[in-house]
C-alpha cells in the first residue's frame, strides 16, 4: 500500500489520481457524501459496526480534525456536486447540538450540496440521545430524512442486547416532533435478537406501523460470533420473518417488499405512500452511486468490515492499488466481505475485542 506522505509531491500525486477518478465518471453517476460519526455510550451485542465508547462530552478538536479533512478534500472536488448525504455511525446525536449544527454548516461551506427536494439528505440518530435541542437544529438545517434505530420496544430484549431502551411512546412523540419538516422517517428493526420471539417481533411491526412512520426497514441479524443469539441461526429468522409478513403484509396504507412464504430476503420493508427520493444514499458500492467517504477519528478504521466508511485519505490509497472494487469508486461491483480481504488474523482480533462486553 502506498502511503500518504506530506508534502507539495504528495499533494500533487492524490490530485492526479482524484482527477483521474473524476474524468472517467459517466453522466449517470453522481456523488454523495457520508460522515462517520464513530462514538457511542455503549456497545450494542449484536453491532458490527465501528464505534468506539466514550463517557462525556465529545471534544471540539474532533470536527477540528473532520474540518481539515474537508479543507483538503474541497482543493480537489470543490466543483463536484453533492447529490446526497448522509450522517452515520456510531451515534451521529452523541455530539450536542451545537457541535451538530457545526457539522452541518462546515458542510455547506465546503460542498456543493445540493439542497432539491429530490435529493436524499438523512440523519441516524439513537432515540435514547435526542434531545429537542437536537430536533431543533435539524429542524433548521437542510436534513430531509430521519433514521432511528429501536431494533425492538421489548424491555427484556434490549436489555439483553446491552442497548439503551426506547419505548413506544418515545417514538411517537419524537415522530410528531420531526414529521412537519423531514420528508421521510424511518425505523430500523432487526429480527433474530437474543429472547425475540415472533409475537415480539409481529408486535414491534403493528406499534410503529400505527405511528405512521413513512419507513419501517426490518434486518435480518447478521451473526457475528460473539452475539448470543447465534445458535439459532438463519432458519428462525426466516421463521418469524414469514409469520410477521402472514400477519401484517398487507397492512393498510403501506406496501410491503421482503420475505414471504416464497422468498427470503435480508432487508425487509414497509413504505407508506409518499414520494421517494431522485438521488439517494446508498452505502453499497452500486448503480450509480459514488461515495466520498470522512470520519471524525481515522483510528482502527482497518477493522471495519464495511469500507465505504474509509475515510478519503485511506480511500486514495485504495485507488492507488487498484483495489475500488472493495469501495465505492467503481459502478456496478459488489465489495467483498471484509473478513477475505483483511484475513483471519483480523477477524479473530475482533472477535477478542468484543469478548469483554
Amino acid at each position: 500500500m502506498l502511503y500518504i506522505k506530506s508534502g507539495e509531491k504528495a499533494k500533487r500525486e492524490k490530485e492526479k489520481i482524484w482527477k483521474k477518478y473524476l474524468d472517467k465518471k459517466s453522466n449517470k453517476d453522481y456523488t454523495t457524501l457520508y460522515v462517520h460519526v464513530p462514538f457511542c455510550i455503549q456497545k450494542c451485542k449484536y453491532c458490527e459496526y465501528l464505534s468506539k465508547v466514550v463517557h462525556g462530552r465529545i471534544p471540539d478538536s474532533y470536527l477540528d480534525y473532520l474540518e481539515e479533512q474537508f479543507k483538503e478534500a474541497n482543493s480537489i472536488l470543490e466543483n463536484e456536486p453533492i447529490k446526497a448525504i448522509n450522517f452515520g455511525g456510531g451515534t451521529p446525536n452523541i455530539l450536542s447540538p451545537k457541535q451538530l449544527d457545526r457539522l452541518f454548516n462546515m458542510i455547506s461551506k465546503y460542498w456543493k450540496l445540493e439542497t432539491s427536494d429530490e435529493n436524499e439528505r438523512g440523519f441516524e440518530f439513537n432515540p435514547y440521545l435526542l434531545s429537542d435541542e437536537h430536533i431543533e437544529v435539524l429542524k433548521n438545517s437542510y436534513i430531509n430524512r430521519l433514521s432511528m434505530g429501536i431494533q425492538s420496544f421489548n424491555e427484556g430484549v434490549i436489555s439483553a442486547e446491552h442497548r439503551l431502551y426506547s419505548s413506544k411512546e418515545r417514538v411517537s412523540y419524537i415522530y410528531d416532533s420531526v414529521k412537519s419538516f423531514a420528508k421521510i422517517v424511518n425505523v430500523d428493526l432487526i429480527a433474530g435478537l437474543t429472547n425475540q420471539t415472533e409475537e415480539i417481533l409481529i408486535e414491534d411491526v403493528r406499534s410503529l406501523l400505527n405511528i405512521g412512520v413513512e419507513s419501517l426497514t426490518i434486518y435480518e441479524l447478521n451473526h457475528m460470533p460473539w452475539h448470543l443469539n447465534r445458535p439459532l441461526g438463519k432458519k428462525h429468522i426466516e421463521e418469524m420473518l414469514r409469520a410477521m409478513y402472514r400477519e401484517l403484509g398487507n397492512y393498510p396504507s403501506y406496501r410491503y417488499v421482503g420475505t414471504t412464504e416464497d422468498v427470503f430476503m435480508h432487508c425487509n420493508r414497509f413504505y407508506k405512500n409518499v414520494d421517494t427520493f431522485k438521488y439517494f444514499y446508498n452505502p453499497a458500492p452500486q448503480g450509480y452511486n459514488n461515495i466520498l467517504a470522512f470520519n471524525l477519528n481515522d483510528e482502527n478504521m482497518i477493522y471495519y468490515p464495511y469500507s465505504h466508511f474509509t475515510s478519503i485519505n485511506t480511500a486514495y490509497q485504495k485507488l492507488t492499488k487498484k483495489t475500488t472494487v472493495f469501495f465505492s469508486f467503481e459502478a456496478n461491483l459488489m465489495r467483498p466481505h471484509w473478513k477475505n480481504l483483511f484475513g483471519e488474523d483480523i477477524y479473530k482480533e475482533r472477535k477478542m475485542n468484543y469478548s469483554a462486553l
